[in-house]
């Protein structure tokens, strides 16, 4: 049996995780909803468009300002070198948890 220290990312979980994805999903389409209209009035341009994905490694929702003719990124939020970063210290954070021997042997 593994048993780990609490640390303080444990101390973040909320008490309700049915209530927080509701107000994330109620977030995810308020998102989609203002980027569907800034795309409608063409806002930025005929040639450019906004788009959103989940970023694969980091989970965090990201915004992009893409070139409709070719799909070239222009712009994006978060930019993706503090994506990386927010990866990165994510694994190292993992990687510096030791588990807590049980061995009384």
């Amino acid at each position: 049996m593994e048993i780990r220290p609490l640390n303080r990312s444990d101390l973040g979980v909320p008490l309700n995780i049915s209530q927080t994805m509701q107000s994330d999903s109620a977030t995810n389409r308020q998102l989609v909803t203002a980027i569907q209209q800034v795309n409608q009035s063409e806002l930025l341009g005929q040639d450019r468009e906004l788009i959103y994905r989940r970023d694969g490694k980091t989970g965090k929702l990201v915004v992009q300002t893409v070139d409709r003719t070719n799909g070239t990124v222009l712009d994006q939020i978060p930019l993706e070198v503090l994506l990386r970063m927010q990866a990165e210290s994510a694994q190292k954070a993992k990687e510096t948890e030791s588990p807590v021997s049980t061995d009384l042997g």
